[in-house]
């Protein structure tokens, strides 16, 4: 099975407007046939299951020939959530796949209580039948140490029938990540990955730990505070104007066998996500034929 480019809503917020249905035809216009849903709507601070009928998205989704492949699904507390509702909706959309978007990990300790609680929630997505991912991001990249990251730690501490990984290439790589080598230590519990690109002038050490340490900052006290004044939209560009090697990543993907898809994750919040998606998705569907040849 090949790759295959999937565009995430969460990269389309400043463009669709209150006009939810009517962007998966746009969507499909761009080249896309898979999209990553998300739960919380935050542009208008409401649920998208909350403003559209489930019938509704579903009748939009297969009249445009979208295919959900993954939700995000931001659950703060995971003993306390309503999952019931909230799988039957995605269970009627065909997407049985959840995604944590985001953590905050600072410690050892931290990594173990987190992985204690994805694992419970993991074997119980596997129970109702859906995968249960993690999305990566840089700050739980964070080295112990022993040389071990918090990611490390999680995957350690968790079982990969309950838990997988979503693989923020372009974040990682601002905590000094190979993404190469992270996706082989990753391997089947990742077949998605999000690709960015990122500014080639941008002013600092790529890696925002190197700069900690130039700056005297402490790696655990200081971290959440930088990394929110370092992590800004200067730092992106779109797909294939920026300095990663985008057709390495998707080729040495390609050769390991198990990512399935590439999400076009744009971090440009402009008025024109829909123009930018368009490029994007040219761009991956290049590399990837490349990769395949």
């Amino acid at each position: 099975m090949g790759m295959e480019p999937v565009i995430p809503i969460y990269a389309l917020l400043t463009s669709i407007h209150g006009d939810y249905l009517e962007s998966f035809e746009k969507m499909r216009a761009a080249g896309y046939e898979y999209v990553e849903l998300l739960g919380m709507n935050y542009a208008e601070n409401k649920r998208f299951s909350e403003q559209y009928p489930v019938r509704e998205v579903k009748a939009a989704m297969e009249k445009s020939g979208m295919t959900p492949v993954t939700a995000h699904e931001r659950v703060e507390d995971l003993d306390h959530f309503y999952w019931d509702d909230i799988l039957k909706y995605y269970d009627t959309l065909g997407c049985h796949c959840i995604v944590h978007p985001m953590i905050w990990i600072r410690t050892r300790e931290d990594a173990l209580r987190l992985a204690k609680q994805l694992n419970k929630t993991g074997k119980y997505m596997r129970q109702r039948g859906f995968d249960y991912l993690l999305h990566t991001h840089h700050f739980e990249f964070r080295r112990l140490n022993n040389g071990e990251t918090l990611v490390d730690i999680i995957m350690e501490n968790t079982d990969p029938e309950y838990l997988g990984f979503e693989y923020d290439v372009v974040w990682s790589m601002r905590a000094g990540i190979d993404p190469v080598e992270q996706l082989k230590k990753m391997g089947e519990r990742c077949f998605i990955i999000h690709q960015k690109d990122y500014n080639p002038k941008f002013p600092e050490p790529v890696n925002f730990f190197e700069t900690m340490k130039t700056l005297g900052l402490n790696d655990v006290e200081d971290m959440q505070t930088f990394v929110r004044e370092h992590t800004g939209p200067d730092f992106f560009r779109v797909l294939g104007e920026g300095c990663v090697d985008i057709q390495g990543i998707i080729k040495a993907a390609s050769d390991m066998g198990f990512v399935r898809y590439v999400v076009a994750e744009s971090e440009m919040k402009t008025q024109r996500q829909f123009e930018i998606a368009k490029k994007e998705y040219d761009v991956l569907r290049a590399c990837i034929l490349s990769a395949e040849a």
